[in-house]
């Protein structure tokens, strides 16, 4: 379990504010999340906070993977390759 530490060491003081750079960063910009479905770092509740907050973008979960999906599932290759194509 990936975030044990981080939720020991109480995540508020680990983690600022990152919403706003978030904001700068998908601002106007067509940008793709691929979450891992049992990923216990990013909910299912931000991501869709983050798709709230960033209308341009693509997202996919990657059925029974952990937080950080190795790119090479059907589900993330599918979402990768059209994303890859339409970057300017």
């Amino acid at each position: 379990d990936i975030a044990v530490p981080i939720k020991a060491a109480g995540a508020k003081a680990l983690v600022p504010n990152l919403w706003p750079m978030f904001g700068r960063l998908t601002r106007g910009r067509q940008v793709l999340l691929i979450r891992g479905q049992n990923s216990d770092l990013l909910s299912e509740a931000i991501a869709a906070k983050m798709q709230k907050r960033a209308p341009k973008m693509d997202f996919v979960e990657v059925p029974g993977v952990g937080h950080a999906p190795m790119l090479d599932e059907p589900e993330a290759r599918a979402a990768i390759f059209p994303f890859l194509n339409e970057v300017p």
